[in-house]
């Protein structure tokens, strides 16, 4: 597959409006109440209870650093993604050779962190990820059907050798470099500045109602 030919290829602005299929309306509607899924995590976050379980020292211990340890996994996905991509870009550089959708694998992620810092019982961090995923995956079809109404067989190509969620250790796409942005990488947008603002405002209510 030629780079020169699909990196950094912007989609067609009219291309939402003849994508079809169920799960791709249901998806393009979804993206224009939240892209990511953000705000509605927020009010999750806000109204679910903390689990009263207390935990031992070293329980606690383990527990705080597997979420460290998550939040960090989650901020390097973000930031390789963003190096390479900045919007709905169609790339094949960076994480986008090992899985199809680096950036939203990477707020999945901190969603997982931030249900699991604000202790929510894990039968409801089950249920309140699989509705993220939908979410997420229902948006994901949306933005592919439209790649693929601008690049067509290029697209599946891609399609065809790199999986949308889970990543290969193993990159599917041949190695290519010099497209990193590493100011751009470290940038937030106005949608992740927005997010952290809403997290610390959630933590500061549920701290002054001594939920948390």
């Amino acid at each position: 597959m030629s780079r020169k030919l699909i990196t950094g290829l912007r989609m067609d602005p009219r291309a939402p409006e003849r994508a079809s299929g169920l799960g791709v309306r249901i998806g393009y509607s979804l993206g224009r109440v939240s892209r990511h899924f953000g705000w509605p995590m927020l009010l999750i976050l806000l109204v679910l209870p903390s689990s009263t379980r207390i935990l031992l020292p070293k329980q606690q211990l383990l527990y705080s650093f597997f979420v460290l340890l998550l939040a960090g996994l989650a901020f390097a996905t973000r930031i390789w993604s963003r190096g390479y991509s900045s919007g709905e870009q169609f790339v094949v550089e960076g994480p986008f050779r090992h899985v199809r959708n680096p950036v939203q694998v990477s707020y999945f992620l901190i969603y997982t962190s931030a249900l699991l810092f604000f202790k929510v019982n894990f039968l409801v961090i089950f249920l309140v990820l699989i509705v993220a995923f939908v979410w997420m995956h229902l948006r994901s079809l949306c933005v592919e059907r439209n790649f693929y109404l601008n690049l067509g067989p290029l697209f599946l190509k891609y399609k065809e050798r790199v999986r949308i969620w889970l990543p290969s250790v193993i990159p599917e796409m041949n190695r290519s470099g010099g497209n990193f942005n590493p100011i751009r990488s470290i940038s937030p947008s106005l949608y992740e500045a927005l997010w952290l603002v809403g997290i610390a405002l959630v933590y500061t209510i549920k701290k002054r109602l001594g939920v948390f």
